[in-house]
């Protein structure tokens, strides 16, 4: 019998091939330790996992970072073959052989059963179901943005500041509604940073603003607004002035417009 592409074992009485339970305490621990950034880290790693071996990177001091970094969730040129993106991809050979569907496609379907994995999160206040909601969240905001951006297969970047910066508020303020509306939120930033930013490419926004969701969502958002008070205080007040302004225009309920409020005075 042919193994399966993506190594998962094999269940004895069927052809499914069973996914490794996500791994929440590590993500949980950084959380209520107030380890932010591992946090995200943790929350966004595909899957959650014990870190195997250190880092050859002089830069990573912390030895609970897992072995898969942010935007590696799945990343195409990682987890799916290197073709050229007018080519297909043969589907899982448990179902329809026959069938073939194009890389976006196949990147679509892996996000999707990684959703539908999570499924519903019971008490999404507590700290396992936040860690649970970030990467729900995060796993969306990329199904959204491969709709509508989905023709750059370019390699992730390093993201700068003024770029965190151009997607904080706008998270901030769309993740205060209820129902979350992630199309809007990655239609109105995609169309924002990649007319500031040219350079821009979609994987560096994807990994940008999937951490923005999980981060916000992790701290909740009045923290979140001072987290931003923080990190982006010495950046230009043109800047500020234009994240606060895109984040504007997603303000459709009186909470919404609370949050702007906030985020407005916290970058003024």
């Amino acid at each position: 019998m042919r193994p399966h592409p993506s190594g998962y074992p094999r269940a004895p009485d069927s052809p499914a091939h069973i996914a490794p339970a996500l791994e929440l305490r590590k993500a949980i621990e950084a959380t209520q330790s107030g380890a932010v950034e591992d946090a995200v880290a943790f929350t966004l790693a595909f899957p959650i996992v014990e870190r195997t071996r250190p880092f050859e990177s002089e830069e990573s001091t912390n030895p609970e970072v897992p072995v898969h970094p942010i935007g590696e969730e799945p990343d195409t040129f990682v987890d799916l073959p290197a073709i050229d993106p007018e080519r297909t991809l043969e589907r899982d050979p448990y179902h329809n052989r026959d069938a073939e569907q194009t890389l976006p496609a196949a990147e679509s379907d892996l996000l999707t059963r990684s959703l539908q994995s999570i499924g519903e999160i019971d008490h999404p206040n507590s700290s396992a179901g936040k860690v649970l909601l970030g990467r729900a969240r995060a796993i969306r905001v990329r199904l959204a943005l491969l709709q509508c951006w989905p023709d750059d297969f370019s390699p992730s970047r390093a993201a700068d500041e003024l770029l965190d910066l151009a997607v904080h508020p706008a998270v901030a303020v769309a993740l205060t509604a209820e129902p979350i509306d992630e199309h809007a939120l990655v239609a109105t930033v995609a169309g924002d940073v990649r007319a500031r930013f040219p350079a821009i490419t979609r994987s560096t926004l994807r990994d940008v603003i999937a951490a923005a969701c999980a981060r916000v969502t992790l701290l909740g958002v009045p923290r979140a607004i001072e987290y931003m008070r923080t990190r982006f205080a010495e950046l230009p007040g043109k800047q500020r002035r234009a994240a606060v302004a895109v984040a504007s225009t997603l303000v459709a309920t009186p909470a919404q417009g609370e949050t702007l409020r906030l985020v407005t005075a916290a970058l003024s």
